[in-house]
């Protein structure tokens, strides 16, 4: 293979090939396409694989299921169990699914560099100035 030139790698690529963002099946429902989309454009390009897809479907359903039970608890006076319980295991499935599939605040944060701890000579010069750290 030829050697590329240090001018040939200064100039940035006339085009940069992103990752194909997953498209809903058709087999989701009107709602959890809904969240399907809104969820695939918030985050990165890269975020999602095609291996994905499936758990990422069943995370739609289940906050699609959520959000209907809690429509319907907010109906009425008294809750209605049978939505409580749907609400209930929807939730849960959810906190399941969005920790497999890295959803949250946890996982944007782990991609924060993390403040290194100071040297003893930034320690000592910091004490001398301000006094303890």
């Amino acid at each position: 293979m030829p050697r590329t030139s240090a001018a040939a790698r200064a100039v940035a690529p006339a085009f940069t090939q992103e990752p194909a963002s997953l498209r809903p099946p058709t087999t989701l429902s009107a709602p959890a396409k809904a969240v399907f989309l809104a969820l695939v454009m918030d985050c990165e390009p890269g975020h999602f694989k095609p291996a994905d897809a499936g758990m990422l479907c069943q995370y739609c359903e289940a906050q699609a299921m959520a959000e209907r039970a809690a429509a319907e608890l907010q109906k009425g006076e008294v809750p209605s169990v049978r939505w409580l319980t749907v609400w209930e295991k929807s939730t849960k499935m959810m906190k399941d699914l969005a920790l497999r599939l890295r959803l949250g605040p946890q996982s944007r944060r782990e991609r924060a560099r993390a403040d290194r701890p100071l040297s003893w000579s930034d320690r000592f010069r910091l004490e001398q100035q301000h006094g303890k750290v």
